[in-house]
Parts: structure tokens; C-alpha cells; sequence
């Protein structure tokens, strides 16, 4: 995942600094904010190959800042976000994905979920 420009978004500053920790030996870049709005204001700015996006946050949370992303056009409609949550039950794979998340990954992270998740949907080159 050398290269890989991960956007992490949660309200939660210590998850995103585990991200970051879990991230660091990967040599992923890792850009982290901590609300819906910041996370639309980063992808207008910068391009990412992943979103990682907390299910449930103050104000906008994941599912409104999914549907968000999906509306900016330009590539946003088939960008892997991949929903953070620790609300997870039997089919929640499933729910995420029909409400149009790529897939999730259950808080706490373990390190192997999050490599194994992030490697299905990123290129496997450094090329963009």
C-alpha cells in the first residue's frame, strides 16, 4: 500500500491517531479530519484512493457524507469508502454496502482487518 493516499475521517481525535499508528509502517499517505464537512472540503482539494469514514459523528455523519461524496461527480460516485463503526451485528457488512459503502472495518481496528481491507480496494502499484 506504499503511495496509497488514505483520507481517515472520524470526530474521534484518538481513533484517528490509531489509524495513523496502524498506517505508519505501510508508508500509506494518511490525511486525517474529524467531520463530514472537512472530509468534502479535503476530497475537493486533493485526491485520495480511499476514504475511510466514521459511521456515526456529530453534526453530518457517515451516511450523509457518503451520499455527499457520491454527488461530486468526477470519479467521487466509484471512490472505495470504507465505513468505520462499532455498531457491528449480524449483516452489517451487507447494510453498509447497501447503503453504499464499499465495505467496513468494526471498531477497534485491528491492524490485519485493516491492511486486508485496504488491499482489496487499493491498486496494487504505486501508480496513479
Amino acid at each position: 500500500i506504499p503511495d496509497a493516499r488514505i483520507l481517515a475521517v472520524d470526530d474521534n481525535r484518538v481513533n484517528l491517531v490509531v489509524i495513523k499508528g496502524l498506517l505508519k509502517r505501510t508508508g500509506a499517505k494518511v490525511t486525517c479530519v474529524q467531520s463530514g464537512q472537512e472530509c468534502l472540503k479535503c476530497l475537493e482539494q486533493e485526491e485520495f484512493d480511499i476514504v475511510l469514514l466514521d459511521h456515526l459523528m456529530p453534526g453530518m455523519d457517515g451516511i450523509e457524507t457518503l451520499s455527499r461524496i457520491r454527488q461530486m461527480g468526477k470519479g467521487y460516485d466509484t471512490l472505495p469508502v470504507i465505513a468505520l463503526t462499532a455498531n457491528v451485528m449480524y449483516g452489517a457488512r451487507e447494510r453498509y454496502v447497501n447503503m453504499g459503502f464499499h465495505d467496513f472495518i468494526e471498531k477497534p481496528i485491528a491492524v490485519s482487518k485493516l491492511e486486508q481491507t485496504l488491499s482489496r480496494y487499493l491498486p496494487v502499484s504505486g501508480n496513479h
